[in-house]
């Protein structure tokens, strides 16, 4: 775990029933590890085929942001 991350002391909350993460990093499947062994339900936000591998085992539910999100729109000019 990389130091100054947050997740130390994320780890240390009890009155948290849940995890929301918006990323699909694998450098987070330890500490969502540990989060689920000590019975938090881990969320996932994110875009098929962009969410690691590892992170499918430790989430309680997936929820594909991609049907929301459709990439970057332009801005029409003002002209």
């Amino acid at each position: 775990m990389k130091p100054g991350n947050g997740m130390p002391l994320l780890l240390k909350v009890i009155k948290v029933s849940g995890i929301f993460l918006f990323s699909g990093d694998s450098d987070l499947y330890e500490p969502l590890e540990r989060l689920k062994i000590k019975g938090k339900n881990i969320y996932i936000f994110g875009v098929r085929g962009q969410v690691a591998h590892e992170l499918w085992a430790s989430c309680s539910k997936y929820i594909n942001f991609g049907k929301w999100y459709n990439g970057h729109k332009k801005r029409k000019s003002r002209s």
